[in-house]
C-alpha cells in the first residue's frame, strides 16, 4: 500500500526534465525525448512519486520505439483540462475547485499495444507481446507501480494506442487555484498560479481523505489533450 503525505504545489516540468535525464543517463540508442510541458504548469502531487511515473512510462515508450537516428520520437505534454483555461478535455464533476487540472501525456511513436492488451498490461510480469528493440529487460511491474501511483493521487491511468503507429499514457492532477497574491505571469494563459491558505484544506479534504465521493469528483476522462503532439 502507497502512502502518499498531503501533496504541495510542484513543477511538472522539473520533474519531466528530471525523468528524461535518468532515463537518458541509463540507456543507449534512445528515441529523440522531448520535453513540452511548459516551466510554468503546475500541479499538486508528491514530487518523487510522480517523477517515478514518468520514469516508468518513459521507460517503457523508449523500449519500443525505435531510435532517433530511425525517427523514433517520445513527447511528455501536459494540457489544462478546462476549455475556459485553454484545454480540449473535460473533468467530470469536478465542479468549483479543479477546472485548472492538468493533464499529462507521454505520447511515443513506436510499436502500438492492441486493444485487446490494454488492460492486461497494468497488470504485474506481464508484456503486450510486443518485441523490444533496446537491450534492457523489463521486470514487469512498471506499468503496475505507475497505475498504484497514480490512484493513490485519485486519479486514473489511461492509455491510447494503435498497432504500428505508437502509444500515449495519460493522466490528470489538480492544479493549485490561482490566487490574488499568486498572479499568472504573462504568456501563462491556461495555467493556474498559486492558492492560498484559506483554499489549501479543501482540496486536501477533497483529494487526500478516504471519501467514497473520490471517484466522482475526480476522474480521468479522455486523451483529447494528447491529441496534439
Amino acid at each position: 500500500k502507497i502512502g502518499l503525505s498531503i501533496p504541495i504545489s510542484n513543477s511538472l516540468h522539473k520533474a519531466s526534465a528530471e525523468a528524461i535525464a535518468v532515463i537518458s543517463e541509463a540507456k543507449k540508442d534512445l528515441p529523440l525525448i522531448v520535453n513540452k510541458v511548459p516551466e510554468s504548469a503546475m500541479a499538486l502531487f508528491e514530487y518523487k512519486y510522480i517523477q517515478r511515473v514518468l520514469e516508468n512510462l518513459l521507460s517503457n515508450a523508449v523500449k519500443y520505439t525505435p531510435k532517433a537516428e530511425e525517427g523514433g520520437k517520445v513527447i511528455i505534454k501536459a494540457s489544462p483540462l478546462s476549455p475556459e483555461e485553454g484545454g480540449t478535455g473535460t473533468l467530470p464533476g469536478s465542479e468549483g475547485w479543479a477546472e485548472g487540472g492538468l493533464q499529462l501525456c507521454v505520447i511515443d511513436n513506436g510499436q502500438g499495444i492492441p486493444k485487446e492488451k490494454f488492460e492486461e498490461i497494468f497488470l504485474p510480469f506481464t508484456n503486450p507481446d510486443a518485441k523490444s528493440l533496446g537491450s534492457a529487460k523489463s521486470v514487469g511491474i512498471g506499468l503496475t507501480f505507475c497505475k498504484t501511483i497514480v490512484e493513490a493521487h485519485g486519479s486514473r491511468i489511461g492509455i491510447a494506442s494503435e498497432v504500428g503507429k505508437g502509444s500515449t499514457f495519460y493522466f490528470d492532477l489538480p492544479a493549485p487555484l490561482a490566487s490574488e497574491s499568486s498572479p499568472k505571469e504573462k504568456g501563462d494563459k491556461g495555467w493556474a498560479g498559486g492558492f492560498s491558505l484559506m483554499q489549501k484544506k479543501p482540496i486536501y479534504s477533497l483529494l487526500w481523505h478516504k471519501s467514497k465521493h473520490l471517484p466522482k469528483i475526480y476522474r480521468i476522462g479522455s486523451s483529447a489533450n494528447c491529441s496534439k503532439a
